[in-house]
């Protein structure tokens, strides 16, 4: 059977019919879902653009993956601007589809769901973030996917969470509002890819030296909820206080040349290296295994895998109490966003003390096993499979 699946993406067909992606959403992403689905159509922004365009990206196009394009908008203007392509393209992606997946919250993902369930077809949703803090710089959006996430958590067949517990509480299902049945059901499991090979052994820092490189990882710069100005803050202040300390920042954005120039009027320019976007996973391990700690003041997530990756590799991780991350790390290495006092001395104390910076690697590295690849594709096939069993029961 053929399950169609929405998520939030920007997506470029070049004139081969190939289609293309900055980031994640790579051919191989789809392997999940084709464990159970015999052929995919996955329907979400797409841009027609030249071979140019897209050097550097990833291919996301291949074998028993089909593409439904809607609107190329970016902000809730040009959502608003072209609301009724919005309603046709979903409309015409759904026809003939007997089940759906949808990836939420998703400005474009909530016009697929309204044409799903307008022509009564099983579909599931994955909750991969709270809207209420991934929009927290666009009221109106946040306001508004926020209310719905709660009544698509509710009306949909199936639902699967990015955490164990956090988004469960905030947007229950059916089935744990009422108990499991044969059409309502839920699950748990994160967005990540981590095969055996990715991990590493703990690493030992009882000789280290004492120059550290932090590391943040963030796709988008496009913002500030990933915290960059509050790693920029922290770093000065462990230089004032006398730590070799430099900072590495993967990712690319609207918002880097500020970033730059906060760093600048801070006076630690020299000690920040903006990298750049790094396609290839590998890469970015590459970049995790070079790095002594990893630095993540981050305002919105839901079970960020950038924090699982680093753990992956052995890093220490010092992060926020947002949603899912205290299912990943210990309390004493969680504080508030702004909370850069506190960020500070926590570092200051791992590095003046490298038998916690090697317990925590140790601890990390145990954590993260818990996500690798065999243990949450298990979980997935069983949730995909519920749904296909309700689409062949109905048709």
């Amino acid at each position: 059977m053929v399950g169609l699946i929405s998520v939030d993406a920007q997506f470029f067909q070049t004139p081969d019919g190939e289609v293309w992606t900055k980031t994640m959403y790579e051919y191989h992403f789809w392997d999940r879902y084709l464990n159970v689905f015999d052929s995919i159509d996955v329907v979400s922004r797409m841009k027609i653009a030249s071979f140019d365009e897209v050097k550097g990206y990833l291919k996301s196009s291949g074998p028993r993956v089909k593409f439904k394009g809607l609107p190329m908008a970016i902000g809730t203007k040009e959502y608003l601007r072209h609301w009724k392509a919005f309603t046709k393209g979903a409309q015409e992606a759904v026809k003939g589809e007997r089940c759906a997946v949808l990836r939420v919250p998703s400005v474009s993902s909530l016009f697929v769901e309204a044409a799903v369930r307008k022509r009564k077809i099983p579909y599931a949703i994955e909750v991969v973030v709270d809207p209420e803090d991934a929009y927290v710089d666009n009221k109106m959006a946040k306001v508004f996917l926020t209310h719905r996430l709660k009544n698509s958590a509710f009306k949909a067949n199936g639902v699967s969470y990015v955490t164990q517990f956090a988004l469960q509480q905030k947007y229950p299902s059916c089935a744990r509002l009422h108990g499991d049945d044969f059409k309502h059901f839920e699950s748990y499991y994160s967005s990540i890819l981590l095969r055996k090979s990715y991990f590493t052994k703990p690493r030992n820092y009882m000789n280290h030296g004492r120059k550290y490189k932090i590391i943040h990882v963030a796709n988008n710069f496009n913002n500030y909820i990933k915290g960059h100005k509050e790693v920029i803050e922290i770093l000065s202040q462990l230089l004032h206080d006398g730590y070799d300390v430099n900072v590495e920042f993967i990712g690319d954005g609207t918002k880097r040349k500020e970033f730059e120039n906060f760093a600048s009027d801070l006076g630690v320019r020299e000690k920040v290296n903006f990298i750049g976007l790094l396609s290839s996973p590998e890469a970015v391990r590459q970049e995790l295994l070079s790095a002594d700690l990893f630095v993540f003041p981050t305002k919105a997530e839901g079970l960020p895998r950038v924090i699982i990756e680093a753990m992956a590799v052995g890093l220490p991780c010092v992060s926020t109490p947002v949603n899912g991350i205290p299912e990943l790390l210990d309390r004493e290495n969680m504080f508030a966003p702004t909370d850069i006092n506190g960020f500070v001395q926590r570092i200051e104390t791992l590095i003046d003390n490298p038998d916690q910076l090697t317990r925590a690697s140790i601890r990390n590295t145990e954590k993260a096993a818990e996500y690798e690849e065999s243990i949450l594709t298990q979980r997935r096939n069983e949730f995909y499979s519920k749904l296909l069993q309700i689409a062949n029961r109905e048709h």
